[in-house]
């Protein structure tokens, strides 16, 4: 009985990308509609429009020198919308999932510095930062079984050449 660490690999990081994309959906989803659970969505309107955009006002200003006007609802809706369009693509291959992948970092890290400032936990925003940074550079196990078809090519012996009996001679040497 052996065990493959690749497939567990493949497993354990299949499960963290499953989980991601049901918590970006759900979350994405709480931000842009009522539908799945009516006092949240209007608890997140509210912070949006009391907390969160006057918080990144007054931040783009302090640290960074802009000075801008946020729509608190177009925020929401557009983190709810990336969320939900940019978690699938953790799925895809190579440069989908690693744009994806960043894209979604970055959201974590506002939301962690949101957080932050206004005196909430920062733990799941950085912990799911974490899981999305393992999404993106745990392997496939396809690419894992790849790599080792590759060192199985270099560790092999050359087999020599059949060489062929018949020599062609050059037409002076011929005669």
């Amino acid at each position: 009985f052996a065990i493959n660490i690749m497939s567990i690999i493949s497993t354990i990081k299949n499960i963290i990308t499953g989980f991601l994309l049901f918590v970006f959906l759900f979350v994405g989803s709480l931000k842009l509609s009522p539908f799945l659970n009516n006092e949240t969505f209007i608890f997140l309107t509210e912070s949006f429009r009391n907390k969160f955009s006057p918080l990144w006002e007054k931040i783009l200003l302090d640290y960074i020198g802009f000075k801008v006007k946020i729509d608190p609802i177009q925020f929401k809706r557009t983190l709810g919308f990336t969320e939900i369009i940019a978690s699938p693509f953790l799925y895809i291959g190579e440069p989908f999932k690693i744009f994806a992948g960043i894209v979604l970092i970055l959201i974590m890290i506002g939301a962690a510095i949101t957080h932050y400032f206004i005196n909430e936990d920062v733990i799941f925003p950085l912990f799911i930062g974490f899981l999305i940074l393992l999404s993106i550079i745990l392997p496939d196990e396809k690419r894992g079984i790849k790599n080792k078809i590759s060192k199985d090519n270099v560790n092999k012996p050359e087999v020599p050449k059949k060489v062929s009996s018949k020599v062609n001679k050059p037409e002076s040497v011929k005669n």
